[in-house]
Protein backbone atom coordinates (compact mmCIF):
# COMPACT_ATOMS: atom_id res chain seq x y z
CA UNK A 1 0.00 0.00 0.00
CA UNK A 2 2.71 2.40 0.58
CA UNK A 3 6.25 3.54 -0.26
CA UNK A 4 7.94 5.69 2.59
CA UNK A 5 11.24 7.60 1.92
CA UNK A 6 12.46 8.98 4.57
CA UNK A 7 15.81 10.81 5.48
CA UNK A 8 17.05 13.76 8.53
CA UNK A 9 20.11 15.36 9.59
CA UNK A 10 20.48 14.97 13.32
CA UNK A 11 22.27 17.29 15.68
CA UNK A 12 23.54 15.26 19.29
CA UNK A 13 22.99 17.78 22.20
CA UNK A 14 24.10 15.00 24.03
CA UNK A 15 23.42 11.30 24.30
CA UNK A 16 20.13 11.82 25.74
CA UNK A 17 18.91 14.60 23.71
CA UNK A 18 18.61 14.43 19.40
CA UNK A 19 16.99 16.96 17.04
CA UNK A 20 16.41 15.71 13.86
CA UNK A 21 15.15 16.91 10.71
CA UNK A 22 14.32 16.00 7.48
CA UNK A 23 12.06 15.19 4.44
CA UNK A 24 9.97 12.22 3.26
CA UNK A 25 8.49 10.95 -0.04
CA UNK A 26 5.70 8.98 0.48
CA UNK A 27 3.39 7.07 -2.39
CA UNK A 28 0.00 5.66 -1.36
CA UNK A 29 -1.99 3.36 -3.21
CA UNK A 30 -5.18 2.31 -1.66
CA UNK A 31 -8.00 0.26 -3.33
CA UNK A 32 -12.06 0.48 -3.69
CA UNK A 33 -14.38 -2.25 -3.59
CA UNK A 34 -13.27 -2.96 -7.04
CA UNK A 35 -9.44 -4.26 -7.04
CA UNK A 36 -8.98 -2.57 -10.53
CA UNK A 37 -9.05 0.64 -8.79
CA UNK A 38 -6.23 2.54 -7.44
CA UNK A 39 -5.96 6.18 -6.50
CA UNK A 40 -2.34 6.88 -5.65
CA UNK A 41 -1.63 9.68 -3.35
CA UNK A 42 2.01 11.48 -3.25
CA UNK A 43 2.96 13.16 -0.42
CA UNK A 44 6.35 15.35 0.10
CA UNK A 45 6.96 15.99 3.90
CA UNK A 46 9.27 18.21 5.65
CA UNK A 47 9.58 17.07 9.46
CA UNK A 48 11.53 18.37 13.10
CA UNK A 49 11.82 15.99 16.08
CA UNK A 50 13.29 16.02 19.32
CA UNK A 51 14.21 12.32 21.12
CA UNK A 52 14.61 12.37 24.29
CA UNK A 53 16.04 8.99 25.74
CA UNK A 54 16.67 7.56 29.12
CA UNK A 55 16.79 4.32 31.10
CA UNK A 56 16.44 2.39 34.17
CA UNK A 57 19.02 -0.50 34.45
CA UNK A 58 18.54 -2.85 31.38
CA UNK A 59 15.35 -0.87 29.70
CA UNK A 60 15.74 1.57 27.15
CA UNK A 61 13.04 4.70 27.18
CA UNK A 62 12.02 7.28 23.81
CA UNK A 63 9.92 9.88 24.05
CA UNK A 64 9.37 11.24 20.48
CA UNK A 65 8.05 14.41 19.05
CA UNK A 66 7.56 15.16 15.69
CA UNK A 67 5.70 18.15 13.87
CA UNK A 68 5.13 17.50 10.17
CA UNK A 69 4.17 19.95 6.84
CA UNK A 70 2.40 18.05 4.62
CA UNK A 71 1.99 18.43 0.45
CA UNK A 72 -0.55 16.05 -0.62
CA UNK A 73 -1.15 15.61 -4.16
CA UNK A 74 -4.20 13.32 -4.93
CA UNK A 75 -5.93 12.65 -8.13
CA UNK A 76 -8.87 15.38 -7.52
CA UNK A 77 -7.15 17.83 -5.47
CA UNK A 78 -3.72 18.93 -3.60
CA UNK A 79 -3.11 20.59 -0.07
CA UNK A 80 -0.99 21.47 2.59
CA UNK A 81 -1.43 19.85 6.34
CA UNK A 82 0.41 19.88 9.56
CA UNK A 83 0.57 16.93 11.99
CA UNK A 84 2.16 16.66 15.58
CA UNK A 85 3.01 12.89 16.37
CA UNK A 86 4.29 11.61 20.02
CA UNK A 87 5.73 8.43 20.48
CA UNK A 88 6.61 5.95 23.05
CA UNK A 89 8.95 3.36 22.91
CA UNK A 90 11.16 0.61 25.41
CA UNK A 91 13.62 -1.37 24.41
CA UNK A 92 14.91 -4.58 25.99
CA UNK A 93 18.13 -5.96 25.21
CA UNK A 94 17.23 -9.84 26.11
CA UNK A 95 20.67 -11.37 26.02
CA UNK A 96 22.83 -7.97 27.06
CA UNK A 97 22.46 -5.23 29.77
CA UNK A 98 23.20 -2.73 26.86
CA UNK A 99 21.55 -2.80 23.00
CA UNK A 100 25.45 -3.52 21.09
CA UNK A 101 26.60 -5.43 18.14
CA UNK A 102 24.99 -9.21 18.53
CA UNK A 103 22.20 -8.16 20.99
CA UNK A 104 18.72 -9.53 20.29
CA UNK A 105 15.94 -7.09 21.77
CA UNK A 106 12.97 -6.81 22.08
CA UNK A 107 10.82 -3.19 21.31
CA UNK A 108 7.39 -1.75 22.18
CA UNK A 109 5.92 1.54 21.08
CA UNK A 110 2.91 3.14 20.90
CA UNK A 111 2.51 6.29 18.93
CA UNK A 112 -0.02 9.11 18.62
CA UNK A 113 -0.91 11.49 15.45
CA UNK A 114 -2.63 14.68 16.49
CA UNK A 115 -3.63 17.41 13.47
CA UNK A 116 -5.10 21.22 14.60
CA UNK A 117 -8.47 20.56 12.32
CA UNK A 118 -12.16 19.69 13.61
CA UNK A 119 -11.09 16.32 14.67
CA UNK A 120 -7.61 16.41 16.15
CA UNK A 121 -7.40 12.60 16.31
CA UNK A 122 -5.67 11.57 13.29
CA UNK A 123 -4.40 7.66 14.17
CA UNK A 124 -2.36 5.58 16.68
CA UNK A 125 -0.52 2.72 16.15
CA UNK A 126 0.67 0.15 18.58
CA UNK A 127 3.68 -2.03 17.32
CA UNK A 128 5.31 -4.82 19.33
CA UNK A 129 8.87 -6.29 17.54
CA UNK A 130 12.04 -9.25 17.95
CA UNK A 131 14.68 -7.60 16.29
CA UNK A 132 18.84 -8.28 15.99
CA UNK A 133 21.72 -5.70 16.25
CA UNK A 134 24.26 -6.52 13.63
CA UNK A 135 26.86 -3.29 14.28
CA UNK A 136 26.31 0.01 15.77
CA UNK A 137 24.65 1.52 12.58
CA UNK A 138 22.59 -1.89 11.47
CA UNK A 139 19.19 -3.55 12.67
CA UNK A 140 16.81 -5.52 11.63
CA UNK A 141 13.42 -5.93 13.47
CA UNK A 142 10.32 -8.15 12.95
CA UNK A 143 6.96 -6.68 14.23
CA UNK A 144 3.28 -6.58 14.27
CA UNK A 145 1.67 -3.15 13.97
CA UNK A 146 -1.94 -2.42 14.77
CA UNK A 147 -2.78 0.93 13.13
CA UNK A 148 -6.52 2.80 14.29
CA UNK A 149 -7.69 5.92 11.92
CA UNK A 150 -11.03 7.07 13.27
CA UNK A 151 -12.96 3.61 14.69
CA UNK A 152 -11.37 1.29 11.96
CA UNK A 153 -7.66 -0.91 12.85
CA UNK A 154 -5.89 -2.70 10.56
CA UNK A 155 -2.94 -4.87 11.16
CA UNK A 156 0.37 -4.89 9.78
CA UNK A 157 3.32 -7.60 9.99
CA UNK A 158 6.39 -5.58 9.19
CA UNK A 159 10.18 -6.20 8.16
CA UNK A 160 12.43 -3.18 9.50
CA UNK A 161 16.03 -3.03 8.26
CA UNK A 162 16.97 0.03 10.08
CA UNK A 163 20.66 1.89 8.96
CA UNK A 164 21.50 4.71 11.10
CA UNK A 165 25.54 5.71 9.99
CA UNK A 166 26.90 8.27 12.54
CA UNK A 167 29.33 11.14 10.58
CA UNK A 168 30.13 12.92 13.49
CA UNK A 169 34.18 13.07 13.49
CA UNK A 170 35.39 10.56 16.47
CA UNK A 171 36.24 12.91 19.24
CA UNK A 172 40.01 12.24 19.77
CA UNK A 173 41.19 11.70 23.31
CA UNK A 174 43.91 13.82 24.63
Amino acid sequence: EQLLLRFGLNYHFDPSLLFTTGYARIATSSTSDSFSYYELTQEDRLWQQILLKSNLHRVFFEHRYRFEQRWISKPTNNEFKTRLRYLFRVTVPINSKQIEPGVVFGSFYNEVFIQPDKVPFDRNRAYLAAGYQFNKVLSLQAGYLIQTVGNQSKQYAQLLLNYTPDLRKPEIKK
